[in-house]
């Protein structure tokens, strides 16, 4: 349920109020610093990693939406090192 909204959101391109369009990634990256040690990622651990990298490639991309998804691929290695 919780990688699916993520899923929805990390695509996202509507405005939004507070953090714009970054929720998707934000809430991967908490994702994974909250379960670092378990397992209770590794059925969606690929599945995330696709999304983050499929979003860096797709426009529109602003600065601080590229800092956040680069930040979930450096805590998914804290995460599955």
């Amino acid at each position: 349920m919780i990688v699916s909204m993520g899923r929805e959101s990390i695509f996202s391109t509507q405005p939004t109020i507070t953090i714009n369009n970054a929720e998707g990634a934000i809430l991967f990256q908490l994702l994974f610093q909250v379960f670092a040690g378990t397992t209770a990622l590794h059925q969606y651990f690929e599945e995330i990693l696709g999304l983050v990298l499929k979003r860096l490639q797709t426009q529109p991309m602003q600065d601080h939406l590229k800092r956040h998804l680069l930040s979930v691929l450096l805590t998914a290695l804290a995460y599955n090192p």
